[in-house]
C-alpha cells in the first residue's frame, strides 16, 4: 500500500510540476503579448476525398518565414496522408508551414480506352497554396512578425486541439470552371483562426469577398502570392484580394465570382512536450525519500517488538 502511495504521489508531483513548467513556458499570446517560440514539432494530416488522386507537398519555414533546406515532403494519394515534422530540421527551428496541394481528377483508364486492364490515370486539376502561419503583432510598435505555429496551437488548446484548416479551390483564370490552370493562394493565421475548428465538410462551397470568407476568420485568399508586410500584415503581391469580378489585371474576372470549394484539408496536432529531466529527478528523489521513511519506520516497529 505504501509503495502504491509513493508511486501515486510521485506521478502527481510530476504532473503538477510539469503543468507549472508548461505555464511558465507558454506565456505568449493574448493577454501576455509575447511571440510563441519556434521549435515545437507535430503532425500534419492531409486529407482529400476518395475518388481524387491528390498531390500534397509540405514545406517547413523558420521564424523569419524562410524555407528550411531539406524540409520538403511530398506524397500523393487519397484519403489521409500523414506528415511528421520535428521541431528542428538541420539545426533550424521550425516556425510555420507551406502547403501546395494539387487536386487531380481521378479518371479510370477504362473509361477512355477499350482495354479495361489499363492502369488508372489522373488528370491534373486545380491547385491550392496554403501558408499556415501564426502572426505576432508587437503591441508597442504595431509591427507584424512570424512565430511558432505548433507552440501557439499548444498554448491555446493545451495539446488537445487538432486544428482543421480547409484548402479552397476557385476559378482564378476566368474560364468559368474550377480545374486545370486555376491556382488560389491562401494564408491562415492560427492566432485569429478559431480554436474550435469551423464546421466544414469536404465539398462545401464558400464565397470569397475581398479576400476573406465570413465562416473562416483568420484566412485570406488571392489569385497571386501572399506575403507578410511588417506594417500592414498579410498582403497580396498583385495588390488585390480575390473577389467577385475583382481579380488582378493579369487574370480575367471569373463568371463564378468569388465562389470557392473545399476539396482538401489539413489537420495539425502539436507534439506535447515531455516533462524535463529535472522534473523526473525531483519525482525520483521524492519517491526515494518516502521509501527511506517507510523503511526506517518498519525497522523501528521491528525493534520495538
Amino acid at each position: 500500500m505504501r509503495d502504491d502511495f509513493c508511486l501515486s504521489l510521485a506521478l502527481a508531483t510530476v504532473a503538477l510540476l510539469s503543468s507549472q513548467e508548461h505555464a511558465r513556458a507558454t506565456n505568449w499570446g493574448p493577454p501576455n503579448h509575447n511571440p510563441a517560440p519556434c521549435g515545437t514539432g507535430g503532425q500534419v494530416v492531409e486529407r482529400a476525398p476518395k475518388g481524387f488522386r491528390t498531390t500534397f507537398e509540405l514545406v517547413a519555414t523558420d521564424c523569419q518565414g524562410r524555407v528550411i533546406p531539406g524540409s520538403t515532403q511530398t506524397q500523393t494519394g487519397a484519403g489521409n496522408v500523414v506528415f511528421t515534422v520535428p521541431g528542428t530540421i538541420n539545426g533550424v527551428k521550425v516556425g510555420d508551414y507551406r502547403n501546395h496541394t494539387i487536386k487531380n481528377e481521378h479518371v479510370k483508364q477504362s473509361t477512355l480506352l477499350a482495354d479495361s486492364s489499363a492502369a488508372d490515370t489522373a488528370v491534373s486539376g486545380a491547385e491550392s497554396y496554403l501558408n499556415i502561419e501564426s502572426l505576432y503583432q508587437d503591441p508597442g510598435t504595431g509591427q507584424w512578425s512570424f512565430e511558432g505555429v505548433m507552440a501557439q496551437i499548444l498554448f491555446r488548446g493545451g495539446g488537445q486541439v487538432n486544428l482543421r484548416i480547409p484548402d479552397l479551390y476557385a476559378d482564378t483564370n476566368g474560364d468559368g470552371l474550377i480545374g486545370q490552370g486555376d491556382v488560389l493562394y491562401s494564408w491562415v493565421d492560427v492566432r485569429i483562426y478559431p480554436g474550435a475548428t469551423p464546421d466544414f465538410q469536404l465539398g462545401d462551397t464558400f464565397e470569397i469577398i475581398n479576400g476573406q470568407v465570413t465562416g473562416l476568420p483568420g484566412m485570406w485568399f488571392s489569385a497571386t502570392e501572399i506575403y507578410l508586410d511588417p506594417l500592414l500584415g498579410p498582403q497580396p503581391t498583385g495588390g488585390v484580394w480575390f473577389n467577385a469580378g475583382n481579380q488582378p489585371s493579369a487574370r480575367q474576372a471569373s463568371p463564378l465570382g468569388g465562389h470557392a470549394e473545399a476539396w482538401s484539408e489539413h489537420e495539425l496536432t502539436p507534439q506535447v512536450p515531455e516533462p524535463s529531466s529535472g522534473l523526473m529527478a525531483a519525482a525520483g528523489l521524492l519517491c526515494w525519500g518516502l521509501w527511506r521513511i517507510n523503511r526506517q519506520r518498519s525497522w523501528s516497529t521491528c525493534w520495538s517488538t
